[in-house]
């Protein structure tokens, strides 16, 4: 969900919009998940526990619930994601700025200029005449707000400057931070005296205000005091003044932050640094490099962070060097800096990187603890898709197991560079199944991307290649993976056939069912099991009757997925087929409780209630907890 708010946070830059999340990790991971990814809206810390005090008050019994609230606090919608979360805030912003509007035609001066301002925060440009019709008011507070919220909307200041100077006196603090800003942006060097006056404001953003726009104007009068709050103790302060006078770029100001730094305290060096090199200091490489030689891990993460965000540096010799950090987030972000790095001695040393972390790692990912190997993989879907051709170079000297495992993060990696290595070693007919499958697990989390690769595979003279042609197409969308799917219905190769069925199955395509019936009565138990998975998908009256006949099924896994079938449907033929499956094979009753409680039918409860009484402690108990879930009353009167 992380790229999705990132960007709805972006879209609604300027917006009456706020994003605000509430974490039940523990603290570690909150932190790491805030640094990793980028959060730069509030993210609240719940405890360390799903059971935290601001679930329980909101009632959270999944996670993520997603709550979108209106403009008077109340809860428009729940649980909405992605395409839809998008058009149910677009539709409470658009609300909450036509009931802004409508303010503007009613109401005190003061509110009157307050939808005024807000329309123009809120880059509300269909506004626009209604805001200059304002500029005519009676009342001067309307005049002023309104002037700043035409700026704000893209007009031109310059007739409206007189009226934007009156507003860093307003008495809402919001309409004088944003007058500071416009007289700084449009160079008012008439305003010197008002910007400096904002200096001593009793509110602090109106000083961070106010000192940036010294900084930007250059006013030589106002360097000692923004110079004095460079030592302020509070850090917030402290950083803004350091900023400011580094907008300056004069010798004054240079010297000044030159001065502060002799004794300055991290993280103040580091915002000076910062600050002389937009002062045009050469001294840059000589300061970040001292900061990331510091002992303590923190100094260098703030280090780092700083260099990163700093323009007309050259930093890839800073970022090669910070590759060997001991630091993991250090290494993160010299690695994220690198990656799209064209100079050759930033590839082969991110190259060289990847390399050693793969190696490090290797022994973990096909080693038998279950916890270091999920480590494993997480530290290498953290290296990014750079790291995929050297995963994809040890796929064939892995176990199965460890194939499977290394499919995945391939996959998942999704590095498309990989498709043609991959889609040419699935062309070897003697490859092995568990190498096979491997390798069609990575084109088929690439989906589309991966669908002409696909199609070629699926044109092979051999069978086996063909089937993976059309397993990866399964997962392609688009008319072509469907035709060919089609296709592939009339090969030759009874495999391929059944392949391209359950394809379109995942599809509900009716042109696979004489396929899927004929692989039920297959002599092949992988037919049969394949058949049974592709029915499943379909409704009652074009499938049951066919499953039915295979309840009897000598073979385990044909019997264990029937049963997952068999809870798509509601009808009692299907419930008393699971009935009867674990009655001829008890180990499967944990299998059946899922499909009873998917069913979620009276009869369906009737025989979980049965379960309640397996001699087998884990299903009474799965068999409780999916009673419990149920909707229909039967599972509520078997509980009791």
């Amino acid at each position: 969900m992380y790229p999705h708010e990132r960007s709805l946070v972006k879209r609604m830059t300027n917006r009456p919009f706020a994003l605000i999340g509430v974490n039940s990790d523990k603290r570690e991971r909150v932190e790491k998940a805030v640094q990793e990814n980028g959060i730069s809206w509030p993210s609240f810390f719940d405890g360390g526990s799903t059971g935290g005090p601001i679930a329980k008050t909101w009632g959270v019994r999944g996670w993520p619930t997603i709550y979108v609230l209106d403009a008077d606090g109340k809860i428009r919608y729940k649980n909405v994601r992605g395409a839809a979360m998008d058009a149910a805030v677009d539709e409470l912003v658009k609300e909450t700025i036509e009931g802004i509007a409508e303010q503007l035609r009613e109401g005190e001066p003061a509110d009157r200029g307050r939808a005024a301002f807000l329309l123009g925060k809120y880059q509300a440009a269909d506004a626009i005449e209604q805001l200059k019709s304002l500029l005519d008011d009676e009342a001067e507070l309307v005049r002023v707000r309104t002037a700043v919220g035409l700026v704000r909307l893209g007009e031109p200041v310059e007739p409206l400057l007189e009226l934007v100077r009156q507003a860093v006196r307003d008495e809402d603090p919001e309409v004088r931070v944003a007058a500071l800003r416009i007289l700084a942006d449009a160079d008012d060097q008439a305003s010197a005296a008002l910007v400096l006056s904002a200096l001593e404001d009793g509110n602090s953003e109106v000083q961070y205000a106010a000192m940036a726009a010294i900084g930007q104007l250059k006013l030589e009068d106002g360097l000692p005091a923004v110079a004095q709050r460079a030592r302020d103790p509070d850090p917030q302060t402290a950083r803004r003044a350091i900023a400011a006078l580094g907008e300056f770029r004069t010798p004054g100001s240079v010297a000044l932050l030159r001065e502060i730094a002799s004794d300055a305290a991290f993280p103040a060096r580091i915002w000076i640094a910062v600050a002389l090199h937009q002062s045009g200091d050469d001294a840059t490489q000589r300061r970040f490099e001292a900061f990331l030689q510091e002992r303590d891990e923190t100094a260098r993460k703030a280090a780092m962070r700083a260099l990163i965000d700093l323009k007309d540096f050259d930093a890839t010799d800073l970022y090669i060097k910070a590759l060997d950090d001991s630091d993991r987030d250090v290494f993160r972000m010299a690695r994220d800096a690198l990656r799209d790095n064209p100079e050759p001695r930033a590839v082969e040393a991110l190259k060289k990187s990847l390399s050693r972390e793969v190696e490090n790692l290797w022994g973990q990912l096909a080693g038998r603890d279950f916890a270091a190997r999920r480590r494993a993989q997480t530290e290498l879907l953290e290296l990014g898709p750079a790291v995929a051709p050297l995963l994809l170079e040890r796929m064939e000297q892995a176990t199965a197991q460890s194939q499977l495992e290394l499919s995945t993060i391939i996959g998942r990696l999704n590095d498309t560079g990989v498709i043609p290595t991959v889609a040419e070693r699935l062309a070897d007919p003697s490859l092995g199944q568990s190498t096979r499958t491997g390798y069609e697990n990575i084109l088929r989390a690439m989906r589309d991307d991966s669908s002409e690769a696909a199609m070629a595979l699926a044109r092979h003279d051999q069978p086996s290649v063909r089937e993976s042609g059309v397993r990866v197409l399964a997962s392609c969308r688009g008319n072509a993976a469907l035709d060919m799917l089609r296709s592939a219905l009339k090969d030759a190769s009874d495999g391929v056939r059944l392949q391209a069925a359950c394809g379109l199955a995942q599809r509900r395509d009716d042109e696979a069912l004489p396929e899927l019936r004929a692989a039920a009565r297959s002599k092949r138990r992988e037919h049969r099991r394949l058949a049974v998975s592709g029915l499943g998908r379909y409704g009652a009256d074009e499938t049951l009757a066919v499953l039915l006949e295979l309840v009897d099924d000598p073979d385990r896994d044909v019997r264990s997925q029937l049963l997952k079938a068999m809870g798509n449907y509601k009808d009692a033929a299907a419930t008393q087929a699971i009935q009867q499956i674990t009655g001829q094979d008890e180990s499967l009753q944990y299998a059946a409780v899922y499909a009873l409680q998917r069913q979620d039918t009276p009869e369906a409860a009737r025989v979980l209630g049965d379960f309640l009484q397996s001699g087998n402690s884990a299903v009474q108990q799965r068999a409780r907890s999916a009673l419990q879930r149920m909707r229909t009353p039967e599972a509520r009167q078997k509980l009791q």
